[in-house]
């Protein structure tokens, strides 16, 4: 009996010792597949996306997924006048959140949330100051992030109002909060980004028609290593480059005739000449006024320009443009749906966000604050004095819509 348990005992030990042994082989080999996998990431680069195919494609049991959608929330020019300077400044900072307090929530249901940084952020030394040549606390670009935005365009009439070393002040301050910009740069980096969403390529570009004049300042050469001016050739040349790289091209464009409600001849050619290259979608900046949208199907693919998103915030008014329409902003919600069987990537909804620049004083201090219309009429937020502005928000809602419909 003695001699039963002991064998007994055995059997059990080598049991054990044997499953541990085994247990011990399949870790090790299973070491070495995610190791190898590891490598081949490496060696290959392969995206995100391709490694969670080839993952489900070895496990059955797993449904690679159909399709995915992602969204893009654009808005137009932000600007810093030194009446929205001064009513930031407040216990010897500045703090220009109250700005940006009402479209928080919008921008959170975005991925990719970009919008026209028209202001440099040279650094207090140089001065603050507004138009004609502006220079903004640094706050701002901090304050920007804090309400959602992750991509700034720096590309327009006004990034060179400190020169071109404020210009790489500004990249320096977008920098160290983290935050993506396209259309300038220096130390021969790339001037454009490719972002990647849940397995979705955007190539995402930018252009300025000019530059006040101060380009004069610089040699062609010196000028281009900085910033993309709009010329045709490189227009062309940047998106043959990008293209095969991404699933969509966006380009962010500063042109046009400022305060005019209608694109002119050139901006429409340009538009057609960019999607002729390759472009999908075009966001349009500088006229500080809302212009209409086309959507326009080429080749089978639909594709989508809207001319002008006006001012998304600034001092603006009527007495200093001789236009109503410089409160008036939009912000544009592109969802895009690709279908990973096929590659394709096609614009599946577009929605209009009207905004008004809201602009009052209280309690000694000069308030700037972007308004998202249909929620302040519709009591989702609460403004100040509504009652007050309330039929200003009506007038300017349909300002803007009646622009955008415009066929």
């Amino acid at each position: 009996m003695k001699n039963g348990y002991k064998l007994l005992l055995l059997m059990i030990f080598i049991l054990v010792f044997s499953g541990g042994i085994l247990g011990a082989y399949l870790g090790h080999k299973q070491s070495l597949e995610i190791e190898k996998l590891e490598n081949s990431i490496i060696e290959n680069k392969l995206t995100r996306e391709e490694v969670r195919l080839l993952e489900d494609k070895e496990d059955p049991k797993i449904e690679t997924k159909k399709s995915e959608e992602i969204s893009i929330i654009a808005a137009g020019d932000i600007m810093f006048h030194m009446p929205q300077v001064k009513g930031a400044y407040k216990n010897g900072s500045y703090d220009f959140k109250n700005s940006f307090k009402y479209i928080k929530d919008i921008l959170a249901e975005g991925d990719l949330k970009i919008a026209n940084l028209e202001t440099t952020t040279a650094g207090k030394n140089l001065g603050y100051s507004g138009y004609p040549r502006f220079n903004s606390p640094d706050e701002v670009v901090r304050d920007i992030k804090d309400c959602g935005f992750n991509l700034l365009n720096i590309n327009n009439n006004h990034s060179l109002d400190k020169g071109k070393q404020g210009l790489i002040s500004t990249i320096d301050n977008l920098n160290r909060n983290e935050i993506k910009y396209i259309g300038a740069n220096y130390e021969n980096q790339d001037k454009y980004i490719i972002e990647e969403i849940r397995g979705v390529r955007l190539g995402i570009l930018s252009y300025s028609y000019g530059y006040n004049g101060l380009e004069g300042n610089y040699s062609k050469s010196e000028l281009a290593s900085v910033i993309n001016k709009l010329d045709e050739k490189k227009v062309k040349e940047d998106i043959d480059f990008i293209k095969g790289k991404v699933d969509m091209v966006i380009v962010y464009v500063h042109w046009g005739n400022e305060y005019k409600t209608e694109p002119s001849d050139n901006q429409v050619n340009w538009a057609e000449k960019m999607m002729s290259f390759g472009a999908d979608i075009i966001l349009g900046s500088h006229p500080h006024v809302v212009q209409k949208s086309d959507k326009i199907n080429q080749d089978g693919k639909n594709k989508y320009v809207v001319y002008s998103m006006g001012n998304f915030i600034s001092n603006q008014n009527y007495q200093s443009t001789k236009s109503n329409y410089v409160k008036d902003g939009l912000m544009v919600k592109l969802v895009l749906e690709k279908d990973f069987e096929t590659g394709r990537v096609d614009i599946k909804n577009i929605d209009y966000i009207p905004t008004w620049t809201y602009k009052y004083n209280l309690n000694g201090r000069t308030n700037h604050e972007i308004i998202p219309i249909e929620k302040a009429l519709n009591g989702e937020i609460k403004i100040y004095n509504k009652d007050v502005v309330e039929l200003e928000l009506k007038n300017s809602y349909n300002r803007t819509m009646g622009i955008i419909n415009k066929n």
